[in-house]
């Protein structure tokens, strides 16, 4: 697992608390990254696809930044073909292959972020997007780019009701159903453009090009819980989830 040695250690030795949405995320990936077998269930369970790939898995990773004015990425999960980036502790990079890769966004009772210093209509759900179309740092890219929402089910019942009760319901539904005239039309906007350019011109054609291996995908915590294939861990962490999220 790629993670901080210090934050592995802090998170290990917690106990699970209301609204910690990493601490969360960090007890239910762990109970998945114990075999090969169970690696690729928690894949599947959050891309819908089987992979035949050894499969690595990132928490609190962060790929390089492609723009100017504008920090890494702060992923809550990677997982794929990632590889850590040498001389970092949390960096990642695309590994040596052309399978495909997840990032992941988790929230719990949070919302997504939006507006930044130089920007006012850049949002957290927009930056994973393009940080995984700009990955490969290629246009010849062949796997699938998987991004992955990851919240409680009570929003997402909400959200196939026709009723958002998160701002990240309306931005995934947006960029899901239309993806060419809003989110392709929200970064080349004169706002991001002028106030976080690219690093490199190309990167707004990669985007572009990689948008077709884009496969959006909307999961629930609680479908993770479930699946956690050790039942007593499963059932300690669902308890756990439950009584914190009353």
């Amino acid at each position: 697992m790629i993670i901080s040695e210090k934050l592995f250690s802090r998170l290990d030795a917690e106990d699970l608390k209301k609204d910690d949405e990493q601490l969360l995320l960090f007890k239910i990936i762990k109970a998945y990254s114990f075999n090969y077998s169970n690696k690729h269930l928690l894949y599947k369970l959050l891309t819908g696809y089987n992979s035949n790939s050894i499969l690595k898995i990132g928490l609190e990773v962060q790929p390089l930044t492609k723009r100017h004015n504008e920090g890494n990425t702060n992923l809550d999960l990677a997982m794929g073909n990632i590889q850590q980036r040498i001389n970092t502790t949390s960096g990642i990079e695309l590994g040596n292959s052309n399978d495909s890769f997840l990032f992941c966004e988790a929230k719990w009772s949070s919302d997504i972020s939006y507006g930044v210093k130089y920007c006012t209509i850049r949002n957290q759900l927009q930056r994973v997007i393009e940080t995984a179309l700009t990955f490969p740092n290629s246009s010849d890219f062949n796997g699938q780019i998987f991004v992955t929402l990851l919240t409680p089910e009570l929003h997402k019942i909400n959200f196939l009701d026709k009723i958002n009760s998160r701002f990240y319901g309306y931005k995934y539904d947006e960029y899901l159903n239309n993806p060419t005239s809003t989110f392709l039309k929200e970064i080349r906007s004169n706002e991001i453009s002028t106030k976080l350019p690219f690093k490199d011109n190309k990167y707004d054609k990669i985007v572009e090009n990689n948008l077709k291996k884009l496969c959006l995908n909307w999961v629930t915590i609680e479908e993770l819980i479930k699946n956690i294939p050790d039942k007593n861990l499963s059932n300690e962490i669902k308890n756990l989830y439950e009584e914190f999220s009353k």
